[in-house]
């Protein structure tokens, strides 16, 4: 049966978390549309479950402190519905008014994503500064997917080539884009969470999909917090640098970077300079130890 609040944080602390954290976790838990139930718990796949929905222990907690019969394991279409209903409905509905695609000048592939958001009462747009080779350019324009086809034009206002991020102000025209609402409080570790991404190079493999129209909604949670990055687990793909990380509640915290082992890579570059700057000293700090993951880079960032 459902359980409430209360019965989710007495479990959730017998799993090995801390009150905080388990008061968290099911204030989340139960703010899901579709509530999950233990039974959900006990029947998804493990590795769906703790990579992607589930707080490493709980599912094994679960087994032990719930004596029953196991019924039989959930399909595909209930998995799906599970991660699904992590983000709000008047939020997932409208993704694709959201998050846009960057396009090569010149070739018109696909190098990265961006997504439009509301922070502080400002909006505007954002990507990743690698996604452009050189600097970023004066001017680019965002390539809306899906059933809302359409295009604006974006102006810059700054770069940060050190925290790597472009914003710009959305240049008024025919197309609507819809703006996410920033989120600023850090996240408990083990938050559940969703990268929305355009998932390129997986969409490529599929010959009857057209990349360029495919935006994916994949669920993780959060493993470490720091006050410029975070770390959550999820799998990536290459085009997905600018894509919006969201929590349940449907707000945006973050900006996907890069993966763990990329920014290692960054930081043991930058450390043959005599001094590592302060950035990669922090995510020298945020990643250390950990061999897989992805790099966000927190709003409360840029905005601050």
């Amino acid at each position: 049966a459902n359980m409430d609040v209360a019965q989710w944080t007495t479990l959730l602390q017998n799993s090995g978390m801390t009150p905080a954290e388990a008061d968290t976790a099911a204030q989340q838990i139960r703010g899901v549309d579709r509530y999950l139930t233990v039974a959900d718990l006990l029947t998804a796949p493990d590795a769906y479950l703790l990579q992607h929905l589930v707080h490493p222990g709980v599912i094994a907690s679960l087994r032990r402190q719930v004596p029953q019969q196991v019924p039989q394991p959930l399909s595909e279409a209930d998995i799906r519905r599970i991660a699904s209903s992590m983000i709000p409905t008047e939020v997932s509905d409208r993704l694709d008014q959201a998050v846009f695609l960057i396009l090569d000048e010149s070739s018109h592939e696909p190098i990265g994503a961006g997504f439009c958001v509301e922070y502080n009462g400002q909006k505007v747009a954002l990507t990743a500064r690698h996604n452009f080779l050189a600097q970023c350019p004066p001017r680019i324009v965002a390539h809306f997917m899906g059933p809302h086809l359409g295009t604006v034009e974006l102006d810059l206002i700054r770069e940060d080539p050190h925290l790597d991020y472009c914003i710009f102000n959305v240049v008024p025209g025919a197309y609507s884009p819809f703006y996410l609402q920033g989120h600023s409080l850090p996240p408990a570790k083990g938050s559940f969470c969703a990268l929305a991404a355009f998932q390129i190079p997986l969409t490529q493999q599929l010959g009857d999909v057209d990349p360029n129209h495919f935006l994916g909604l994949s669920s993780c949670h959060i493993m470490k917090v720091h006050h410029r990055h975070v770390i959550f687990s999820c799998e990536a793909f290459a085009g997905d640098s600018g894509a919006a990380l969201l929590l349940v509640d449907g707000e945006v915290y973050a900006m996907h970077l890069e993966t763990v082992n990329q920014a290692r890579e960054a930081i043991r570059q930058g450390s043959d300079a005599e001094t590592m700057d302060s950035v990669l000293d922090s995510l020298d700090s945020l990643t250390r130890g950990l061999s897989s993951g992805q790099v966000g880079l927190c709003l409360h960032a840029i905005f601050h």
